[in-house]
């Protein structure tokens, strides 16, 4: 692919196509892009069954949000045979509400909350079935304006919701997505959403630390037993997954038999 001066010079680190046996649907293919701090992944699906999927993480984190969408929609072009239908948006920027208390009313005061400035941000309130709660995500104005110019047909929708979907259909209670340098964690206990939280951490002692301390809060005294479920951007031989094998007795990556590095963009298939 040749690159223009608005393009960044990102790196390939995944790439899957299915095999020719899979039956593709055309009417119910999707079309989805997942975009993070560190990189950004592309993948159609039939179904739940990714056709092609390629993973690609940006030269640092630390370059300008307008040039990671503007690289993302390049690559877009080349990569899809339409239009995007989903652009998957993460945001450490949410929480949730029972549906018990959502009103608009609720919605003003907690925007209040999450940010000092409410100008500069566009919210969503998110629902979740499964949990009967809506997740209140909020991205910069201004960032999730140039995605809705870039990709004008797909829907919006923030990681942190699709997160919550993918917990709601797992056995185990603990559910943690890593990005470089950030994770959230999300929880349950005995098919009730118990919480969820993002944080962003320094080295492994870092990471460590505020994770048991959150879990202390939606499990006191019982951190021993716990068994959490980790993927992202994480493997069995990263020091992260080390660190954190002496502190649970059992932990493991998401895995799926039929794909590779499955952990990688897991979420995309849950939308």
């Amino acid at each position: 692919m040749e690159t223009g001066s608005s393009m960044l010079n990102v790196n390939l680190i995944y790439s899957q196509s299915a095999t020719n046996s899979i039956e593709v649907s055309h009417e119910v293919l999707k079309q989805v892009v997942r975009f993070s701090c560190s990189g950004f992944a592309l993948s159609q699906l039939d179904k739940s069954t990714p056709i092609k999927t390629n993973c690609y993480i940006f030269p640092s984190e630390n370059e300008e949000e307008k040039q990671k969408i503007d690289t993302i929609a390049q690559y877009s072009k080349d990569f899809f045979t339409g239009d995007v239908s989903h652009f998957i948006c993460q945001t450490p920027i949410h929480t949730q509400i029972p549906s018990s208390l959502f009103s608009p009313a609720i919605v003003d005061k907690t925007k209040q909350i999450l940010v000092s400035d409410v100008g500069q941000y566009h919210f969503q309130s998110e629902y979740v079935a499964k949990y009967d709660l809506y997740n209140i995500v909020a991205w910069d104005k201004d960032s999730y304006n140039q995605i809705k110019i870039s990709f004008p047909k797909a829907e919006i929708v923030s990681q942190a919701t699709v997160l919550l979907k993918m917990l709601a259909g797992l056995q185990n209670d603990i559910l943690i997505f890593f990005d470089t340098r950030q994770f959230v964690v999300l929880c349950k206990k005995d098919g009730k959403f118990m919480g969820m939280n993002t944080f962003q951490f320094g080295n492994e002692a870092d990471c460590c630390y505020y994770l048991l301390a959150f879990l202390q809060k939606c499990y006191p005294n019982a951190t021993e037993n716990l068994s959490p479920l980790l993927c992202g951007n994480i493997a069995v031989a990263s020091p992260l997954y080390q660190t954190l094998s002496r502190y649970f007795s059992q932990i493991n990556i998401l895995t799926n038999e039929n794909m590779e590095s499955y952990s990688l963009y897991c979420d995309i298939l849950y939308i």
